[in-house]
């Protein structure tokens, strides 16, 4: 007999994990990798979190731009300046 409230059931059945494709690859790669499907599970969620994080997006996003000239080419804006002035507003 349940103990828990019906709604806490409901649909139980549809949510357990499918020991599908995925499953089967990821048992696959640890093997190949010699590493135990916990450390390849939790490989891939860190990685998972890291590129879906926003602020460790911004983090890295950062760490490029001050390796790199960001300032905007003279060039490219004075081509810029004169398109805008010869444009009809």
């Amino acid at each position: 007999m349940r103990s828990l409230p019906d709604w806490v059931y409901s649909g139980y059945e549809d949510r357990h994990l499918d020991p599908g494709p995925i499953f089967q690859s990821a048992e696959r790669l640890a093997k190949r990798m010699k590493k135990s499907r916990s450390q390849v599970y939790s490989e891939a969620v860190e990685d998972y979190v890291a590129r879906h994080d926003s602020d460790t997006v911004t983090e890295q996003i950062n760490a490029i731009c001050d390796e790199v000239d960001t300032r905007p080419d003279p060039f490219l804006t004075e081509a810029a300046r004169r398109i805008l002035a010869a444009t009809e507003w």
